[in-house]
């Protein structure tokens, strides 16, 4: 199958926030319904892996499909294994749930790096010199990858990055805001505040 699906990885425990960042309220929905329909534009098919699928029952996902990660509690590289092991598309873009900057030009910027080269993931790398795994496209054949690593209980993206095959997009300045989570509280009032977002 053509074309490219997109992964929202929305199971986190949300240890440091002290509240589910999936349904954190933001302008008049919750995070992972904005997340939801600001990608929809630009995706086939949306694939949400969270924790526990019930919490997405009174949501408006916009059609998007909801899986639970295959091993819980297992950090983002089981909820990306869950997510292109569901995918019908051989390439997929993965954003986090509490990264409310990501935006259309960034998504098609990937996109583009994705269509004109040959990787199994495309992602970007700031002035830094860090390399940001998400958001990122991800191609299904880092499966078999993935799995050897779980098969040696290795839940390391890092990891993951020594194994496979990658391609890095410099990210200019002004747009590394982007990469910023919600990690806290502070964060997500602050968020809230820049871009003039009600709760």
């Amino acid at each position: 199958m053509s074309g490219m699906g997109a992964i929202i990885l929305a199971g986190g425990e949300s240890r440091r926030m002290g509240f589910d960042k999936a349904l954190l309220p933001y302008a008049g929905k919750t995070l992972l319904e904005e997340i939801v329909q600001r990608g929809r534009p630009f995706f086939e098919e949306i694939y949400v892996v969270v924790d526990q699928a019930k919490k997405t029952k009174r949501l408006d996902l916009s059609g998007a499909k909801v899986f639970e990660d295959v091993v819980p509690k297992a950090g983002p590289l089981a909820g990306l294994y869950t997510g292109l092991c569901h995918s019908a598309y051989p390439l997929n873009m993965v954003f986090t749930v509490d990264m409310p900057f990501v935006d259309g030009a960034c998504i098609l910027e990937l996109k583009h790096a994705a269509t004109e080269n040959q990787s199994d993931v495309f992602c970007f790398e700031t002035s830094d010199g860090n390399v940001q795994p998400f958001p990122g496209i991800y191609a299904k054949e880092c499966l078999r990858w993935m799995q050897l690593l779980m098969d040696q209980n290795t839940r390391s993206m890092k990891r993951l990055f020594q194994i496979v095959d990658w391609r890095a997009i410099p990210a200019a300045s002004e747009k590394e805001r982007v990469f910023k989570n919600l990690n806290q509280c502070e964060d997500y009032w602050n968020t809230l505040d820049l871009q003039g977002k009600a709760p």
